[in-house]
């Protein structure tokens, strides 16, 4: 039988949760930016002085390749919240058994 002590333990971890969902995100977001930053930086610096025939490389490519590893970053630490939020509070299982 559930007690009410742990619904209300549950609704005060979450926001707990979410801020280090958050926290997790964020970091992950700034490292992707930090590898591809240089990259991003140049192909920019490139658009704006070169003409199309000069350019190396798709700074519309490398945006839409960015968007895309972040936004999958950002989905599997969601997934590991939400996971980690269902986790608290259940009895843990005996190991053996």
């Amino acid at each position: 039988m559930r007690d009410a002590y742990d619904d209300y333990g549950v609704m005060f971890a979450a926001p707990v949760f979410a801020t280090a969902t958050a926290c997790r995100a964020g970091a992950g977001y700034l490292g992707i930016w930090s590898s591809r930053a240089p990259r991003l930086v140049k192909l920019g610096f490139e658009s704006w002085i070169r003409s199309p025939e000069e350019r190396e490389g798709s700074l519309h490519e490398e945006l839409v390749e960015f968007a895309r590893e972040s936004g999958e970053l950002i989905t599997r630490e969601l997934e590991r919240g939400i996971e980690d939020l269902e986790g608290f509070g259940q009895p843990r299982r005996a190991q053996g058994r």
